[in-house]
């Protein structure tokens, strides 16, 4: 059949006219529907005008004079529509009917439907229309056309383009062959916006609070509706616009986004775009609590303090910048850190300030030298673990005591003002010359007794002795005098950390030295598995006094020796190690990371050792007095003439 497509078969004769209805959904032009089909569930394709068909037989393809006044609308194109007959060509059985010959249906064309019938528009976009004739029987057909507008550009092809003017226009098709045969499509040609604009405008929220934005455009200087797309950073967005706060505080954005009409070709336009900046903000701070609260120092002495921070509702917050002063710098002052050094005599309140939120510490200062000596141990202070002045046989508290056969023994007139103390006779060449070893808090076996209950987890502490050597004198390399450490097994005597206080080498033989040492790695695991497990110390950096205590000038003199540790908090690198001199700060290491997270024992002894690792350099004595271990610095007292011997 000339340019026609051969019907083969007979159509199903349970087909109604319900079931060939064919519906189809355009963009923005509205629904399109191709119905009153009596037998056929497709439209007839757009293509080469048909035969004129023999009028006293039914056609395949029909439309009735009702059906073809009604609104008809539809959305397919050409190719769209004959792949569609085909497929149903090939899939269906037939039945035999009168094929509609359309190759000279100009004659018959009835009208012109153009495709979208409205559209909206601002300047510079662009929209394609389409266009089909319609016969008198209701079949479409494809009919060359000259397109022309009231308003805008529209080339050849249909393609219209919205120019800077505003209004309604009227696109028109003609058919080239019958002018007078038209169909008409709306543009509306309206204002492109001139501004996006969101609310709220600037916004401060806490962690995981949100906030509803909206978005409106400003045309013709009043607002409108707008489709947006949004974007944001520091939380997550939704397409509504609702915006859920991140956890990291900081300032960030929230965009809005012209989203253009993907129908419309937008030429050249770039979309409006809008932001507006969200805040981020830390929970406030409300209280600042500064530990110890209190704190007694002789001249000299350190205090670390520490300051935590809290919220309205009583909860730790972390990370947050605490400053620190002084009421009164020349008495006490304050680092960065919150540590402390008593300057001189009398009174200051230091103060941690967070946000504006502040904490205080009431600090007291005495002078170096002040208070008794002798028999001290009568009178002890707060915070005091042990206190030894020798006055009294207290050498069975120890869990272990080294008299050496006899070179390491109480004895009167050895002590601080003739009080009794302790003497350690060294032979020439001698390594040891006995020691005392103490136990407190918790310890991991009932071997190392503990002269408190047994039970505190000391993170802190100072312990004091007064040290003479005898006039002449010689010191040696590495002697031993003092050490803090954490006994860590209930099988050996693994060592969680070593607080060293010995003499050093080369040009600090006569000087006593820091020398810390841990036995965990640095996420706290314990790693020795022996008592002096050298081999598995993780060392920290010794640091040296400045007073040389062992030499000829120093010898025959009693000194206060003190030292202090704190632990480092879970996760920080805040320990402390420090050694006084007859009140004076001389050695000090901070933000040190002693143990890890290990927690599992505190400090639970302290040893004072007569051991000299190359040997005494001659037949030689020193003693010891007035050993004080405490959780609060001790101090020195008023110390009188050394005893005669």
């Amino acid at each position: 059949m000339k340019g026609g497509i051969p019907l083969v078969g007979m159509m199903p004769a349970a087909l109604t006219k319900t079931e060939a209805l064919l519906r189809a959904k355009p963009p923005k032009g509205g629904d399109a529907e191709l119905r009153g089909y009596s037998e056929l569930p497709f439209a007839t394709p757009a293509g080469p005008p048909a035969d004129r068909f023999n009028r006293d037989r039914r056609p395949c393809l029909s439309v009735s004079q009702e059906e073809t006044a009604m609104n008809f609308k539809y959305k397919l194109s050409r190719r769209l529509a004959i792949s569609r007959i085909l497929w149903a060509l090939a899939t269906s059985t037939i039945v035999a009917c009168t094929v509609v010959d359309i190759a000279d249906s100009t004659a018959d064309l009835s009208k012109i439907l153009t495709l979208p019938t409205t559209v909206t528009l601002l300047p510079d976009e662009s929209q394609l229309f389409s266009a089909y004739g319609i016969t008198t029987a209701g079949d479409t057909i494809s009919v060359p056309v000259t397109w022309n507008a009231s308003g805008g550009d529209i080339s050849p092809d249909g393609m219209f383009t919205a120019l800077d003017e505003q209004g309604d226009f009227t696109v028109v098709a003609s058919a080239v062959d019958r002018p007078q045969v038209k169909g008409s499509s709306m543009v509306k040609v309206q204002a492109a916006l001139s501004l996006l604009v969101i609310t709220p405008r600037n916004v401060v929220l806490l962690p995981d609070e949100g906030q509803q934005f909206v978005v409106y455009g400003r045309r013709n200087g009043d607002s409108v509706v707008v489709d947006v797309d949004y974007s944001a950073s520091g939380g997550s967005m939704t397409d509504g616009g609702y915006y859920s706060a991140g956890q990291m505080p900081g300032t960030y954005a929230v965009v809005a986004t012209e989203a253009l009409d993907a129908s419309t070709k937008n030429g050249n336009r770039k979309p409006l775009a809008d932001t507006v900046t969200v805040t981020i903000s830390l929970i406030p701070v409300a209280v600042v609590e500064v530990s110890p609260a209190t704190a007694d120092l002789a001249e000299g002495q350190t205090q670390q303090l520490t300051a935590v921070t809290r919220d309205a509702a009583g909860n730790e917050l972390s990370g947050r910048a605490v400053t620190w002063s002084s009421s009164d710098g020349g008495v006490a002052n304050v680092d960065d850190t919150g540590l402390v050094t008593a300057l001189a005599e009398g009174s200051a309140t230091v103060t941690a300030t967070s946000e504006s939120q502040s904490g205080t510490a009431a600090i007291s200062v005495t002078a170096a030298g002040g208070g008794p000596l002798p028999n001290e141990c009568a009178n002890p202070q707060p915070g005091w673990i042990w206190c030894d002045d020798f006055d009294l046989d207290r050498l069975g508290d120890y869990f272990e005591y080294d008299d050496s056969n006899g070179d390491f023994v109480r004895g009167v007139g050895v002590g601080v003002d003739g009080s009794y103390g302790m003497r350690a006779s060294f032979a020439a060449s001698q390594v040891s010359a006995g020691s005392l070893h103490l136990a407190f808090g918790r310890t991991p076996q009932s071997y190392m007794r503990p002269v408190d209950d047994g039970t505190a987890e000391y993170r802190e502490v100072y312990w004091r002795m007064y040290l003479r050597n005898q006039p002449g004198w010689i010191g040696q390399p590495d002697e031993k005098l003092s050490r803090a450490t954490i006994f860590a097994s209930p099988t050996s005597w693994a060592q969680a950390m070593i607080a060293h206080v010995w003499s050093g080498n080369g040009a600090y033989v006569d000087h006593l030295l820091t020398d810390p040492a841990s036995g965990t790695d640095e996420q706290g695991n314990l790693q020795t598995t022996t008592y002096n497990d050298f081999a598995n110390l993780r060392w920290l950096g010794a640091v040296p006094g400045a007073t040389p205590l062992y030499d000829a000038n120093h010898a025959g003199e009693w000194y206060c020796v003190e030292a202090h540790v704190r632990l480092n908090d879970t996760g920080q690198s805040n320990g402390v190690f420090e050694l006084w001199i007859d009140g004076n700060l001389e050695a000090q290491s901070t933000g040190m990371n002693w143990v890890g997270a290990y927690n599992e024992y505190g400090i639970n002894a302290v040893f004072f050792s007569n051991y000299s690792n190359s040997g005494s350099a001659q037949a030689q004595e020193r003693y010891f007095d007035n050993i004080v271990v405490s959780t609060q610095p001790v101090g020195c007292g008023t110390v009188g003439t050394s005893p005669s011997n």
